[in-house]
C-alpha cells in the first residue's frame, strides 16, 4: 500500500463533516501568503483564507483535499489552493509549488529530521517557519489492544532535537514551545482501526478490528483518553 493509499483510506474512514478552523492568536500578522504542508482537511488553510491571505494546502492524500475543498465556504474559497503531492518527492512538489511564502507551516506532517524534507521547506520559506512535532504520548485503546494482541509498543522516534539541530546548522535560531494535551476520543470501530494501523503498522487489520470490536462490545462508539505532548518549533529566516 502506498503512502497516498494509506492516507486516503484513513480520511475515508475518519470523514470530516465540520468546517473546522483554528485560532490564529500569536501567529505572525504581517503575512500575505501561507503554505501548509500536510494540511489534511484544511482547517489552518481556511483560517488564513478567512483573513484574506493566499493560503495553499498540500497533502499526499487526494481524499483529504476533496474533503477540504468541500468544507470550504464560497466566500473564502478564492483564497485557497489545494495541491496533491508527496513532499518527499521533489519533482511532484516542484510541479505544483513555485515561488516562496511568507509563512510555511507543517503540523504533524512529513518527517523533517532526515533527508532533504527540511531543506525543501526552507527553499519555499520567505519569512517565518512553524512545525508542530509529536514528542510523546499514550492512548487507552491502543494500550488495551497492544496488551491483548501482545503487540510491541513500537518506539516513535522523536524528531524534535534532530530538526532543531538541522535548523541551527542552516543559520536559524529556533524556539521550542511544548504543549500538553489530554482529550477523550469517541470513534467508531473502523475509525479506531484506522488510527491503530498508524501506531501498529505491522499488525494485521483483521486482528485489530476484532480486538476493537471486543472492547466496544455492542456500542457504536468506543471512548479512549489520549494524553500527548507536542512541540512547536518556530523560527524566522535570517
Amino acid at each position: 500500500m502506498t503512502e497516498q493509499e494509506r492516507w486516503d483510506r484513513y480520511y475515508r474512514r475518519s470523514r470530516c463533516t465540520d468546517a473546522e478552523t483554528m485560532e490564529l492568536d500569536g501567529w505572525p500578522t504581517d503575512v500575505t501568503s501561507v503554505l501548509d504542508i500536510g494540511c489534511g482537511t484544511g482547517a489552518l488553510v481556511r483560517s488564513w483564507a478567512a483573513r484574506g491571505v493566499a493560503a495553499t494546502g498540500l497533502d499526499v492524500s487526494r481524499e483529504a483535499l476533496v474533503q477540504a475543498a468541500r468544507l470550504t465556504a464560497p466566500a473564502v474559497a478564492p483564497y485557497c489552493r489545494w495541491v496533491q503531492a508527496d513532499w518527499y518527492r521533489a519533482d511532484e512538489v516542484a510541479a505544483h509549488i513555485t515561488g516562496t511564502f511568507d509563512l510555511v507551516v507543517s503540523m504533524m506532517g512529513p518527517d523533517f529530521s532526515t533527508g532533504d524534507a527540511l531543506e525543501r521547506l526552507l527553499t519555499y520559506c520567505k519569512r517565518y517557519g512553524r512545525l508542530l512535532l509529536f514528542v510523546g504520548g499514550d492512548n487507552e485503546v491502543a494500550v488495551a489492544v497492544a496488551r491483548e494482541l501482545s503487540l510491541p509498543q513500537e518506539a516513535v522516534r522523536t524528531t524534535l532535537e534532530m530538526t532543531a539541530k538541522q535548523l541551527r546548522q542552516r543559520g536559524m535560531i529556533p524556539t521550542v514551545r511544548h504543549v500538553d494535551e489530554s482529550v477523550v476520543l469517541s470513534r467508531s470501530v473502523p475509525q479506531w482501526v484506522s488510527y491503530l494501523e498508524r501506531i501498529f503498522p505491522s499488525a494485521e487489520p483483521s486482528a485489530l478490528t476484532a480486538s476493537v470490536q471486543r472492547l466496544a462490545d455492542t456500542q457504536p462508539t468506543l471512548h479512549g483518553r489520549t494524553t500527548v505532548t507536542y512541540a512547536w518549533v518556530e523560527w524566522e529566516m535570517p
